[in-house]
């Protein structure tokens, strides 16, 4: 059952390339974490301040346990420091097999 995580970002102006870079840094770390299976970040053409990231993980346990992992909450707090707002953060199921709990 794979699912997607959709986070939504709102950075300072003048800050969007730090941004792009950590947000690849991040990736990248997360290609050697067991059950990621793909990312993306998208720029609002019409706001380059919003950046909305797509996570594809294997299973809700596989993103738990990077969601989590002290590596990525490192990253994070360096990414905060960039943005207007708290990131947004969705998970969302594929409709394939039972749903996952989400406990």
């Amino acid at each position: 059952m794979a699912i997607k995580v959709i986070m939504l970002r709102h950075v300072l102006p003048g800050r969007e390339q730090e941004l792009n870079e950590l947000l690849l840094e991040l990736r990248i770390r997360a290609l050697r974490r067991p059950g990621y299976v793909s990312g993306q970040t998208l720029i609002l053409t019409s706001d380059p301040s919003i950046h909305l990231v797509i996570g594809e993980w294997s299973s809700l346990e596989a993103w738990r346990d990077w969601e989590y992992h002290p590596e990525r909450l490192e990253m994070i707090e360096r990414i905060n420091t960039l943005l207007t707002s708290p990131t947004r953060t969705e998970v969302w199921w594929d409709g394939g097999g039972a749903m996952p709990s989400v406990a």
